[in-house]
This record gives C-alpha cells, structure tokens and sequence, in this order.
C-alpha cells in the first residue's frame, strides 16, 4: 500500500520505504486514483496561483511562500 511520507534530510529510510519510493517514481499519472476527490471549479482554478510565480526571480526563498500569497491577494482585491 503507497502512503503519504514526509521525507527529512537526515532521516534514516528503511528498506520498505525505499520500496515504497521507488514504486511512486514508477508509477504513471495515469495509475493515480483522483476518485475522492472533488473536480475543480472555473473559479477555483482562476484563482490559483503558482508559488514561484509569487517571487521575482521565480526562486523560492523562504519556507512561508503564504504570506506572499495573502500580500498578492490584498493587493488584487484592493485594485
């Protein structure tokens, strides 16, 4: 069974989880299940917003790319 794994650096990795990796980088997009979860709208897909599109340089330079993302939204509702 493929589960979700948070990977840190560091972090010592048996066997199984490396199995459980190397079956994920083998696995097509089209074996993924997206059956639980909801289609998106028009709308929600309007608003999305790439994270390196919030910076410059399209280089991420912190971990808390959210309060860019809450800035960007200010500013496109305020304008």
């Amino acid at each position: 069974m493929l589960v979700r794994m948070r990977i840190y650096p560091g972090m010592k990795l048996t066997s199984e989880d490396l199995a459980e990796i190397e079956a994920l980088e083998k696995m097509s997009d089209d074996d993924i299940d997206y059956s639980d979860i909801p289609p998106l709208t028009e709308e929600q897909l309007k608003r999305m917003v790439r994270v390196r599109d919030l910076y410059p340089d399209g280089i991420v330079t912190d971990m808390h790319p959210e309060r860019r993302l809450l800035a960007l939204r200010k500013k496109q509702n305020a304008g």
